[in-house]
């Protein structure tokens, strides 16, 4: 569930160009969850990370038995955006196929844009998304207008890159929903800085600190087992602590003080930096 993606322009301009030789015939198509196919009780956002990378004109094969005594219901919906899957919320999901239509070849969705796509199961309210079946942004390619944004992207550097300080000014503290300022004040741009600002702790103020979790799993999950410490309880104070944002990957931030609770409770984020040709 890690495969963070990072990518030297430089590297990924001849990446690219070595791609374009292979033109659109070497299109795949992946059957989701392979053995597992498309079915409650199994982690997709981990297997799209390791099935990654994708490209445009793949096809994803979404394969389920239709409802019967001994298999529960699923279907396909297509979530608007990120925060929509991340939340489960389905208030604006577009249904994209019902529980009958995986059975035999199964339901085909073609990567034809360059996008992310975010896919998950709805019935049960949601349950089957908040229990893994959904898969993660498979964000497709397209080789050619890549190339082009790349070598422009490299003509923009680094001077326009901007510092944020979490949270604003409520700055990095306890009982504060930092997922909703995130969104707010996106897009965040490779380079950009975010500063961590709070004070050490004291009899007035509980301690906090800022972690790095290692995935979308654990970050979801508020699981500190593989975090890496990034400022303990005193580095918030005075200027703060600042993160750069230099690697297009995702970035999940937290709080473990209090045995991961004030993570539970919304004092994490997380960040997606683009290059900057995505502006």
């Amino acid at each position: 569930m890690k495969m963070a993606l990072s990518i030297n322009v430089a590297q990924a301009i001849v990446l690219l160009v070595a791609a374009t030789l292979l033109g659109v015939s070497q299109a795949k198509t992946v059957v989701v969850g392979g053995d597992e196919k498309w079915r409650s009780g199994f982690n997709y956002t981990e297997w799209a990370f390791q099935s990654n990378p994708l490209y445009i004109n793949d096809k994803l094969v979404f394969k389920y038995q239709p409802p019967s005594a001994s298999s529960s219901a699923v279907d396909l919906y297509w979530m608007p955006d990120l925060y929509s899957y991340m939340s489960c919320d389905f208030s604006r999901a577009k249904l994209l196929a019902d529980g009958t239509k995986g059975s035999g070849e199964g339901f085909t969705v073609a990567l034809d844009q360059w996008r992310p796509y975010y896919f998950a199961s709805g019935p049960s309210n949601g349950l089957n998304c908040k229990d893994g079946m959904k898969k993660k942004m498979a964000l497709t390619i397209n080789v050619a207008q890549a190339i082009v944004l790349l070598v422009a992207a490299s003509l923009l550097g680094v001077s326009q890159a901007k510092t944020v300080v979490v949270g604003g000014n409520k700055k990095w503290r306890s009982g504060f929903n930092y997922t909703a300022w995130a969104f707010q004040n996106n897009p965040f741009y490779i380079n950009d800085k975010l500063v961590f600002k709070y004070g050490a702790p004291s009899k007035s103020s509980s301690a906090v600190d800022v972690y790095r979790m290692p995935d979308l799993y654990s970050y979801m999950k508020c699981d500190f087992s593989r975090a890496k410490l990034l400022a303990n309880a005193k580095q918030g104070s005075g200027v703060g602590f600042t993160v750069a944002l230099d690697q297009w990957r995702p970035y999940y931030f937290a709080c473990g003080q209090s045995h991961g609770l004030y993570c539970k409770h919304g004092m994490k984020f997380f960040a997606v930096p683009s290059p900057r040709w995505f502006k």
